[in-house]
């Protein structure tokens, strides 16, 4: 027999339940090997051949704003241009934040819940924005399940311009000399222009039209996965749910400026879902995939790039139900030193979060502390130090900028959670500020840029946090 790695039926409750023509597996906790999670029905059908021997011209559709040159706004190193801002993912700048933390702009990029709806909010997988990106003197969101992209003033939270997509946009864009690269669950990837959201291009990524329904929506059998990476004078997007259905994983080059496929791959060597692409120097990466940026070939190499643990790093799903850190589940690394739920790292030192000190296997249960830490890797200014915090924390975003240390998440105190952004000295781990809010924050919530900080929060918030 063959093994089908993207599911699996519960260990306790209930077996797997043919009917109505389909296969019906069950949410479960089994940490044994990365899978698709929640209710499945699933069928056996003929898959695409895969991305090169379908590609055709139709496959790239042209805008109004193809082949004409783009307005450039160059703000240099005081950008955030890309989610975790570069394309390793590092989640740091050298650029100053802050010191003083008080809200200096709020803009609504999606409505707010319902008092009836934030229940089922709370217990619900990914978060209602991407987190932000600046660059241009414009900041950027995505509403997830609005489909919809959003442009605002960077300085006075004005809005510019929305952009709609025909899917979930489960990643911020990257913007890059004047266009605004993002990916979509419809199985497309975009490119409009930076300054009016004008369509350049998009191409579609799936190996064909069709779709399932996916969390209540409608979405292509091949979604693009983790946004576009623009590296080494291409763009780049992931597509597929898992390495073992639907024909696997694709990945795609393309020049972007045009649109027009370099190279197509699929990927070869990974057994689970669709992770985040990274990329430094010639090789583009997908957990332990290594590609060649250029020809999308594997390579070997050495280089120490962000990997998130079997759920990937746009998983949230320690936030709600902590047994999601068994068996590493949802452990980010860089290299073989370098570990946490979550990390921020800059070539003198890395900060990180670390959840607990252990947690249960059976009830997933956490124990010990959590903790909140630096380690230098070079900066002999950088000195180590560590704070420990309640297992009640609840770290949602993580920057290291400069001399200083933002945290953002529910933070577990003596008299009762705290919701707040906290700026720590990089050098000695002391408390300069903190902000108060209300709503909690979203996954991976915090960039820094032109001296400000800006956060997105669960009740469709982007919010532009400095000094007044």
């Amino acid at each position: 027999y063959t093994h089908f790695s993207a599911a699996r039926n519960s260990c306790r409750t209930s077996g797997a339940v043919p009917a109505n023509g389909l296969i019906y597996t069950f949410p479960h906790a089994c940490g044994c090997y990365p899978m698709l999670r929640g209710f499945l029905g699933l069928v056996t059908t003929p898959v695409p051949a895969g991305p090169t021997s379908l590609y055709d011209e139709n496959r790239l559709q042209t805008g109004p704003a193809y082949q004409q040159e783009p307005n450039v706004v160059t703000d240099g190193a005081d950008s955030w241009p890309t989610y975790r801002r570069d394309a390793k993912r590092t989640g740091s700048t050298t650029s100053a934040g802050p010191s003083k933390l008080d809200i200096l702009w709020k803009h609504q990029v999606a409505a707010p819940l319902p008092t009836s709806l934030r229940e089922e909010w709370a217990l619900k997988d990914g978060g209602r924005l991407s987190a932000p990106v600046i660059a241009g003197g414009t900041a950027f969101a995505a509403s997830l399940d609005d489909h919809t992209l959003s442009a605002v003033d960077a300085k006075t939270g004005k809005p510019k311009w929305l952009a709609t997509a025909a899917g979930r946009i489960d990643c911020p864009p990257t913007i890059h000399e004047g266009r605004c690269f993002f990916g979509s669950r419809d199985g497309w990837g975009y490119c409009v222009t930076a300054d009016k959201g004008m369509l350049i291009w998009k191409f579609r990524a799936a190996p064909a039209e069709q779709r399932i329904v996916a969390h209540g929506q409608l979405e292509s059998s091949w979604p693009v996965v983790g946004g576009v990476l623009v590296h080494d004078g291409l763009a780049y997007f992931l597509v597929g749910r898992h390495s073992g259905s639907d024909g696997g994983l694709f990945a795609y080059a393309v020049e972007p400026a045009t649109g027009k496929l370099v190279w197509s791959r699929s990927i070869e060597g990974h057994d689970g879902v669709a992770d985040l692409l990274t990329a430094e120097g010639n090789v583009v990466t997908m957990a332990s995939v290594r590609l060649n940026s250029k020809t999308g070939k594997n390579v070997t190499t050495s280089i120490a790039s962000l990997r998130g643990g079997r759920l990937g790093l746009l998983s949230d799903a320690w936030y709600r139900r902590p047994i999601a850190l068994r068996k590493n589940l949802q452990l980010w690394t860089v290299g073989g030193d370098r570990r946490g739920q979550m990390l921020s790292w800059a070539a003198g030192g890395y900060c990180g979060f670390k959840a607990c000190s252990s947690v249960s296997g059976g009830d997933g249960k956490l124990s010990g502390n959590a903790e909140l830490f630096v380690r230098a890797t070079g900066d002999k200014n950088l000195k180590p130090w560590s704070i420990k915090l309640s297992t009640k924390t609840r770290l949602r975003g993580l920057v290291l900028a400069g001399k200083t240390v933002y945290a953002a998440g529910v933070f577990g105190e003596k008299d009762g959670p705290v919701n707040a952004v906290r700026a720590y000295s990089a050098r000695d781990g002391k408390l300069i500020d903190e902000l108060l809010l209300t709503s909690p924050f979203v996954h991976d919530c915090l960039a820094v840029a032109n001296k400000n900080v800006y956060v997105t929060t669960e009740d469709g918030e982007l919010i532009c946090i400095g000094e007044k």
